[in-house]
């Protein structure tokens, strides 16, 4: 599976409460093809995330910073099948709330975001995934205008599904925990910067399904990412 993401944040220089305000829209684009047995192919627009109001505050000289804010994923991508997950969009809402601290001084930078995906129910389907909870963290240190370091990532589906009777009532997977680790090189040349990471699932398990024995499972592996980010 590819993607490639667009994302524009928005910061006026307003001060809200003592912190600065920005928001942010994010416009991802996938593309997965599945081999034997499945053999499918699916390509398309994943859902807008937005988030319209972000808070942002720098504690005094202590290098310690604190953000939060919430997103809306809206189901406006490509949306297509019975049930209606046949291409990469998703016909559901999920509101998400977000948190971020860090510790920037010296050339470090120790970061840790968490966020919640709050799910409504599929429109399709009224199947509703449970709640599924991030965790990313990364220990960096500036080197010129190079920057290394490890980073590491936890996502987990912390309850379980309701199933609707468009499934029969029966559930697919209730819940599941995947944890990553990797590293991070980053380059900044002028006005732009680019990060390269790729991290490794190192634990990977599910549980749940319909009832009989728990045959739930997911994909372990590795993944690659990288950004570019710049200013206007």
């Amino acid at each position: 599976m590819a993607s490639a993401v667009t994302g524009i944040l928005w910061a006026p220089g307003w001060t809200v409460f003592g912190a600065r305000y920005e928001a942010l829209v994010v416009q991802p684009f996938t593309m997965a093809d599945a081999g034997a047995p499945l053999n499918q192919q699916s390509s398309g627009i994943h859902n807008t995330l937005i988030a319209p109001i972000q808070l942002g505050w720098q504690l005094g000289d202590t290098g310690f910073h604190v953000k939060t804010g919430l997103a809306v994923t809206v189901p406006d991508g490509t949306i297509s099948g019975e049930n209606g997950l046949a291409d990469p969009g998703a016909p559901w809402w999920i509101f998400q709330p977000l948190l971020s601290i860090s510790y920037i001084k010296h050339g470090w930078n120790l970061t840790g975001n968490f966020s919640v995906e709050l799910n409504t129910p599929n429109t399709k389907t009224h199947y509703r995934t449970g709640d599924i909870l991030h965790a990313d963290f990364a220990v960096t240190q500036a080197l010129g205008n190079w920057t290394v370091g490890p980073v590491a990532s936890y996502i987990g589906q912390v309850n379980n599904d309701t199933s609707s009777a468009f499934y029969r009532h029966a559930i697919n997977v209730n819940r599941y925990n995947l944890f990553a680790v990797g590293a991070l090189v980053g380059y900044k040349f002028g006005p732009a910067t680019v990060n390269l990471w790729a991290t490794k699932d190192i634990v990977a398990n599910a549980s749940g399904g319909p009832t009989g024995p728990d045959r739930a499972t997911i994909l372990k592996g590795y993944k690659v990412f990288a950004n570019l980010n710049f200013r206007f």
